[in-house]
């Protein structure tokens, strides 16, 4: 097994950033400290303890670490190290399964771990063990996400879901209005990606998650709609088209528009068909034939209080040829109500991790070992000739010759009360010799919120055509400042994850409200 340290020759090397020395005597209290008793909300750098555990990965299976161990006896050990992280961060997830922020914080630890163990040449071997525990514990870690989202969901489905004025529903006034219906389960779902983009998930986690979200908003809102005929009226099917619109429209400022228009399809259809007007058979047949999300039972249901007996059994004869026996053919029951668990099984990615882009020893990860290194738990080298790729020992991963540059976007912004609502900080990454202007975090309430298409990390280029690059935090502030009611930016997304600079999040910085 390779070393994996800098021997001091030649100006670069394929070797990791740095080295972290982990001798055997504090084991149990390094392993506690970065898994079992670490607070979720602790760590500036959220990847701080995969980035660990990999070093640690690394040193047991060099030379370095007891130099006497034959190559067998060093296998067996390295084996029994990781199938033990593995089975502690399992016990962890379990242990905080409703507590929604340590479970995105270790799914995304587990699957970057996962990752970079399934994928390393000299380590994936011996570590198949540790990958089936971690793999499981992605999964839990996933499972439990969902739940506890669902539940934040819930709370605002109740007003997703209100008719109001609609059908014979009680209350005097009118419906209500789309924006004002769907603004609690848009707080939630804003909560939700919030959370997950803090804690670095994987995109295709996050999709694969917003994609239960959206399942299980379409189940709720169908299910009531089948279930109580007096909301079945053009109106209310109009009221949940605009408020259908308005989630969508959020979705697709979010990059999740695929996942929506997926899941909210058989809603749509549902909402769409009640609002015809049906006097003939071929007039319900012809609504139905756009209608491929409802089986017979719910085509009978939606039909029953809108059309004569005779014209609702011309369509449910029309379902039942061709939509029936695809849901039996998929393992699926014909049944009124849609379940509000999506039975889709759980994907691990094989790419779209931060080792991909994080260059060099963030900060942050210096930051979470020192105590530890204090304590004589650990000490962390950094390897000066190293390339400053995480990738170097990845199977499929060549040495970068430079790192991908930043998508640029070019973003308009449209003040509201609370103004942009962005808070900034300045810093120059690795690589870069001038200062860059960053996003800390996305204000509540502003515009950029209610936007929805800036995100901490981006780099910010330019404001309205003036450059915000090599300038002090206090000078774009200024900048910012001074704009008018719309404003244009220039938009380096996730710029700081490509700079090696994830941790400037957490640090000190401007609030843009003005």
């Amino acid at each position: 097994m390779s070393a994996g340290m800098s021997s001091g020759r030649g100006c670069t090397e394929a070797i990791l950033p740095a080295v972290l020395e982990f001798p055997e005597a504090g084991q149990a209290q390094f392993l506690a400290a970065v898994i079992t008793r670490l607070d979720p909300h602790a760590p500036a750098f959220k990847l701080a303890p995969v980035y660990t555990l990999y070093l640690c990965a690394r040193y047991r299976a060099s030379t370095h670490y007891r130099p006497e161990l034959t190559p067998t006896e060093r296998a067996h050990k390295l084996t029994a190290f990781l199938h033990h992280v593995a089975t502690l961060i399992h016990a962890t997830v379990q242990e905080r399964c409703t507590d929604s922020a340590a479970q995105a914080f270790w799914m995304t630890n587990a699957s970057e771990l996962l990752h970079f163990l399934k994928y390393d040449r000299h380590i994936s071997s011996f570590s198949t063990q540790a990958q089936e525990v971690l793999s499981l514990t992605v999964q839990n870690a996933f499972s439990n996400l969902v739940t506890c989202f669902q539940e934040e969901l819930s709370r605002g489905l109740a007003t997703l879901t209100s008719a109001g004025g609609a059908g014979g529903a009680s209350g005097a006034g009118g419906m209500l209005d789309a924006n004002e219906a769907t603004a609690p389960t848009l707080q939630a779902l804003a909560a939700a990606i919030v959370l997950l983009r803090r804690c670095r998930v994987n995109a295709a986690l996050t999709i694969q998650l917003f994609s239960h979200l959206f399942h299980y908003i379409n189940a709720v809102c169908f299910n009531k709609l089948v279930t109580e005929p007096s909301m079945i009226n053009a109106r209310w099917g109009a009221a949940l088209s605009a408020r259908l619109k308005v989630l969508a429209a959020w979705a697709e400022r979010q990059g999740l528009e695929l996942a929506a228009e997926c899941h909210f399809a058989r809603m749509n259809q549902a909402a769409r068909l009640i609002q015809g007007t049906y006097r003939s058979a071929e007039e319900v047949v012809g609504a139905l034939k756009s209608c491929f999300k409802l089986n017979s039972v719910q085509a009978r249901a939606l039909l029953a209080p809108l059309a004569p007996a005779e014209l609702v059994e011309a369509g449910v004869r029309h379902v039942r040829a061709h939509t029936d026996e695809l849901v039996r053919a998929d393992g699926r029951d014909v049944r009124l109500d849609e379940p509000a668990w999506l039975g889709a099984a759980l994907l691990i990615p094989s790419d779209g991790f931060s080792a991909e882009v994080v260059c060099g020893v963030p900060p942050g990860l210096a930051e979470f070992v020192a105590p530890l290194q204090r304590g004589g738990l650990c000490r962390l080298a950094h390897q000066p000739h190293a390339l400053g790729a995480w990738t170097v020992y990845l199977a499929g991963h060549a040495p970068p010759a430079r790192r991908p540059d930043p998508r640029l976007h070019i973003i308009q912004l449209h003040k509201n009360s609370n103004g942009m609502g962005l808070s900034i900080v300045a810093a120059k990454g690795a690589g870069q010799s001038k200062l860059g202007i960053y996003i800390k975090s996305v204000v509540p309430g502003g515009a950029a919120a209610a936007d929805g298409r800036l995100a901490a990390g981006d780099q910010l280029l330019s404001v309205d055509g003036q450059s915000l690059v090599g300038i002090t935090q206090e000078k774009a502030a200024e900048y910012l400042v001074r704009t008018g009611p719309t404003v244009t930016l220039e938009v380096a997304k996730q710029g700081a994850m490509l700079h090696g600079l994830a941790t400037l999040l957490h640090q000190p910085a401007y609030n843009q409200r003005q």
